[in-house]
């Protein structure tokens, strides 16, 4: 658990730990876009790329979630599979030409500054931040990845995670049996690494399931 005091830009945001924080209850961290918690992934990427199949089910009136998730991520990967001959036909040409770089070497080893490397995953937005002091060392160093997006749990706003907008209003007619909250989670196709967490409403005990 972190406090609320240290949210801010990846770059000079520190994380403190307050293991003894009061209502927490998720490990992850909660980050946000001009105050709002977003959806990365492929329905994201679909929406915002316009993949054919998706919009056709838009338009078929089929709405944000498991279903248009899941059908997202098919679609993305013909998409992606259909572009690559052309890329590594663009990179082959690209790397006969006369000072070809894949980097920028002009200011290879600073003294010290900020950098980042941000990259549309397959599982969505993914970003890592670094700041290198004047001792030649990393004072900071932040990343913010996909299932960091999805997974966020409230913030000291309020504000919730996509995880927890997905849920809400989803029917769970066997409380000891939730299959409908692993069926929509696993439709963001979390990272194993993250947390997970499912805790029972009345006893408020960890459940545990195995799920093949």
């Amino acid at each position: 658990f972190y406090t609320d005091d240290c949210a801010g830009h990846p770059y000079k945001g520190l994380q403190k730990f307050q293991l003894d924080k009061k209502d927490a209850y998720s490990f992850v961290k909660s980050p946000r876009y001009d105050g709002l918690s977003m959806e990365v992934g492929p329905l994201a990427q679909g929406l915002i790329h316009k993949f054919p199949v998706l919009m056709s089910l838009v338009q078929k009136g089929v709405k944000p979630g498991a279903l248009a998730r899941i059908a997202a991520r098919c679609e993305q990967t013909v998409v992606v599979a259909s572009a690559m001959n052309g890329w590594l036909d663009e990179l082959e040409a690209a790397m006969g030409k006369p000072g070809f770089a894949i980097q920028d070497t002009a200011h290879w080893e600073p003294k010290e500054g900020e950098g980042f490397g941000a990259y549309d995953a397959p599982r969505g937005a993914l970003s890592h931040f670094i700041r290198v002091g004047k001792d030649k060392k990393i004072a900071n160093y932040q990343a913010v990845v996909p299932s960091t997006w999805n997974a966020s749990p409230r913030d000291e706003k309020g504000v919730r995670g996509q995880y927890e907008e997905a849920l809400i209003g989803a029917p769970v007619p066997d409380q000891d049996n939730p299959i409908n909250i692993v069926r929509i989670i696993r439709s963001f196709d979390p990272c194993l690494a993250c947390a997970i967490h499912l805790i029972h409403p009345k006893t408020n005990e960890v459940r545990k399931f195995v799920v093949e």
